[in-house]
């Protein structure tokens, strides 16, 4: 895989959780409106366009769920998916040095399905989250069953560009201005 930093240019934000709280909101023509839709993991669209819209800009996808992705590549991967993926995870399922098993089959995904826009977090940036999540909860983002960008990927998205603004589409989702 080619290493390119993913840049955007996106003048609203729509982060969108997968959280079944989410079904009757019926907020899917406003999320569209959205020049830039972030969806988590797996969250499914079809069949809730009416709550969750019908566009998915970027998937921003735990090591952990890459296997559910994986069971519906042609779904998530096909060629006619622009859908770009970001994947985030510990470096010892990241790595690129052939003893990474979650980049591994992110890597094995790509021979398969060339067009597929798959990004994964650097160290550094995992780090860089790790320090915002433990300022912000006081907890160690190593203990397991605690959604890591549940708390600081909304920070992370912001600092890209000030002038640009982010909704959350999430009645618990925390906003960072």
């Amino acid at each position: 895989m080619n290493c390119i930093p993913l840049q955007l240019d996106c003048n609203l934000c729509a982060i969108v959780s997968n959280s079944g709280q989410m079904v009757g909101q019926k907020v899917g023509n406003e999320i569209d409106q959205s020049s830039c839709i972030w969806r988590m993991n797996n969250a499914p669209t079809k069949g809730y366009e009416e709550d969750v819209g019908r566009m998915t800009m970027i998937r921003v996808v735990s090591h952990t769920s890459v296997p559910l992705l994986l069971k519906n590549p042609d779904y998530f991967f096909k060629e006619a998916n622009t859908t770009i993926y970001v994947i985030w995870g510990p470096f010892r399922n990241m790595r690129k040095d052939g003893n990474g098993i979650v980049y591994n089959m992110l890597k094995k995904t790509v021979d398969i399905y060339p067009n597929a826009q798959i990004y994964v977090t650097t160290e550094k940036r995992m780090s860089y989250c790790d320090g915002v999540f433990k300022k912000e909860t006081g907890k160690d983002s190593l203990v397991p069953f605690i959604p890591l960008f549940a708390f600081s990927f909304p920070k992370v998205c912001f600092e890209a560009n000030a002038r640009h603004h982010i909704i959350f589409i999430h009645k618990y989702f925390s906003i960072y201005l």
